[in-house]
């Protein structure tokens, strides 16, 4: 159950984002625009297109942050938390950025393949309807 959990979230989310997207169309956007049909359809696909962006590029950041694309800027960011937090101290440690690194390539990785594997499900689907 515990390696099954992280894709029903991420799939109830995904359905989530498709129900909001297809509602907001219904309610703002064919009063804004009463000549232009938003069909069920049209609304669907919409809303499986908007989710399942949002699912495939968050998961794609997870999986460059997961394997060292964003290490740069993490230590940097890591670096300037303590240069605020103790701004009199010497460098009380010599950790570069190369042991930063290893010790960030020790750790667990955080699983992304649901992320991935579902955003490009929704964009699929999505790619179904508008050719229907």
């Amino acid at each position: 159950m515990k390696k099954i959990l992280p894709w029903i979230v991420t799939l109830a989310v995904a359905i989530l984002i498709t129900l909001l997207v297809s509602r907001y169309e219904a309610a703002v956007l064919a009063l804004s625009s009463p000549n232009i049909d938003f069909s069920l359809k049209r609304r669907i696909c919409d809303g499986f297109f908007v989710s399942g962006a949002l699912i495939l590029s968050f998961g794609g950041l997870v999986a460059i942050a997961e394997h060292g694309g964003l290490d740069a800027i993490r230590y940097a960011f890591y670096r300037l938390k303590e240069r605020f937090i103790h701004p009199r101290l010497e460098e009380r440690d010599n950790d570069g950025y190369y042991e930063y690194v290893k010790s960030r390539e020790a750790r667990e990785k955080a699983p992304f393949a649901h992320l991935l594997s579902v955003g490009a499900l929704f964009i699929a689907l999505s790619l179904v309807l508008a050719l229907i």
